[in-house]
């Protein structure tokens, strides 16, 4: 399991960003439904959350990329291929912005699926409506709700031979980032490493990656997936930097594992 909220300094590099070439216009906001209040104990009393709850017809969610559904997988071991249905409900900032701190609201419906549900930040998303922005100097507190149905498919194979291995700059300009996800059980054990992946151009422009190395080897066990799943929220461009079609082109990238001094 990796810890979402650990910022850790890391030598990353590059990073795969969006299309250079034309961009498609973004889909339209649904309708925002009318709110619900509920009443809720919490350890500082009973607080009103006000709710919205979005209709799977106008706020469908999209089904996962090839990352996501092989993350998905690898979450539910060998649950993996059954489905599941989970209300997930996310919080709204008084801005108006949906946090990324979403969680299933009915957990208790599928306890054996804890570990994880509790990671929906990864898992598609709908387009939301648009929120409207509070001013309050002590805002009620509101969140969105939206049903994610996972399948349970089983997961297509990765044909890692049938694209080029290209330099890493091929793929997506260098953005440099200041932060991994660092694995917890490394960061409980003060475990640091370097991790090589090898990463693929999915037909849906998804990444996948798989590690090559860990050093030091000693390591591998506190980092041997460490670096599969860092870049899934992430989309290659279509074409290579020299306009070839990205799909199935590999690059690597080493992730610097360390921990703040």
């Amino acid at each position: 399991m990796i810890s979402r909220h650990c910022t850790i300094v890391a030598a990353i590099g590059t990073v795969f960003a969006a299309s250079a070439g034309a961009t498609q216009a973004p889909p339209a906001p649904p309708p925002l439904p009318d709110p619900v209040t509920e009443r809720h104990f919490s350890p500082e009393g009973r607080i009103s959350i006000e709710t919205y709850r979005l209709d799977p017809a106008t706020a469908p969610v999209p089904p996962p990329t090839v990352a996501q559904r092989r993350y998905l997988a690898h979450r539910l071991g060998k649950r993996a291929g059954k489905p599941l249905d989970v209300v997930v409900a996310c919080w709204i900032k008084p801005s108006g912005e949906v946090a990324d701190n979403c969680a299933p609201d009915n957990l208790h419906a599928y306890s054996q699926f804890d570990v994880f549900a509790l990671d929906f930040a990864r898992v598609p998303r709908p387009v939301f409506p648009v929120f409207p922005e509070l001013t309050d100097r002590r805002p009620q507190p509101r969140r969105v709700e939206y049903r994610y149905h996972y399948d349970g498919a089983p997961l297509a194979p990765i044909d890692w031979n049938r694209g080029p291995l290209v330099d890493r700059q091929q793929i997506a300009p260098i953005a440099r980032t200041d932060w991994v996800e660092y694995p917890i059980r490394a960061m409980a054990a003060r475990k640091e490493a370097k991790v090589v992946v090898e990463c693929q151009v999915q037909d849906d422009r998804s990444v996948v990656c798989r590690t090559l190395d860990v050093v030091p080897a000693e390591n591998m066990s506190h980092f041997s997936d460490a670096g599969e799943y860092q870049y899934i929220a992430r989309r290659a461009p279509a074409t290579l930097a020299d306009g070839r079609n990205s799909a199935g082109a590999r690059a690597r990238f080493e992730l610097d594992f360390r921990l703040p001094d």
